[in-house]
């Protein structure tokens, strides 16, 4: 007790540098604080999928002058080429925008961005709760979609999503599946996914195979492990 108070007789004695240290030590012990938050959250990111140390995404190196660019872009067809070159990849997804689109629902109208068209396996790969839905079979047949929570509410309010036709211009789709909304600590955000079965026909997929770059395929590997020789 003695101690105590001789230290606080000490501070009133020095008020300014006893306030330079007290404020000295709350911003050093602040700014710590932030930056371990900080680590620590950019350290978790896609730690939620259950394989997420197997899951690579590929990307395209680019010589633009007077330097190198990377993307997360391919052509559409190298998933099927590389895991007929390489027995180590088990699956693959494929994630294409889908763009800004414009759902009716009876006499409602909403815009709905976020959306991507991607493969039946998505699923497999990456983890994703869902509330309705079976994630083996929700993107299987053309012009379906999985919504998330909140876009499912959205677009439904309170009434039934699962099972609904959903109009577009140029498409209908059918909502097959509801997953939780995603964490913040994920790189790729979406709000509903598209079968990719939807556009792999017909005059739509020779455009996206002859423009692979300009139409934004990302595409994510599933492996069992991972050789140099891959690279």
């Amino acid at each position: 007790m003695k101690n105590f108070s001789y230290a606080f007789r000490v501070l009133l004695r020095n008020k300014f540098y006893s306030f330079l240290n007290i404020f000295g030590l709350a911003i050093g012990l602040a700014v710590a604080i932030i930056i371990l938050l900080y680590v620590q959250s950019d350290m978790s990111f896609d730690k939620h999928h259950e394989k997420y140390d197997q899951i690579y995404r590929i990307e395209s190196k680019f010589r633009i002058p007077p330097k190198d660019d990377e993307f997360a872009l391919s052509s559409f067809v190298l998933a099927e080429m590389m895991k007929e070159e390489f027995p180590e990849i088990q699956n693959f997804t494929r994630f294409m925008g889908a763009g800004r689109q414009l759902f009716r629902i009876g006499d409602k109208n909403i815009y709905q961005d976020n959306l991507y068209f991607a493969d039946s396996s998505v699923f497999s790969i990456f983890t994703h709760e869902f509330i309705e839905g079976n994630p083996k079979t929700a993107l299987v047949e053309p012009s379906s979609i999985v919504l998330t929570q909140t876009a499912a509410k959205r677009i439904f309010g309170n009434g039934e999503a699962m099972g609904q036709v959903i109009e577009t211009d140029n498409n209908n789709f059918k909502v097959t599946g509801i997953i939780k909304d995603l964490p913040d600590n994920v790189h790729l955000t979406f709000e509903g996914l598209i079968s990719i079965s939807t556009i792999t026909s017909g005059n739509l997929y020779k455009q996206v195979n002859k423009k692979p770059i300009s139409c934004g395929i990302s595409l994510s590997i599933l492996t069992s492990c991972f050789r140099k020789t891959m690279m």
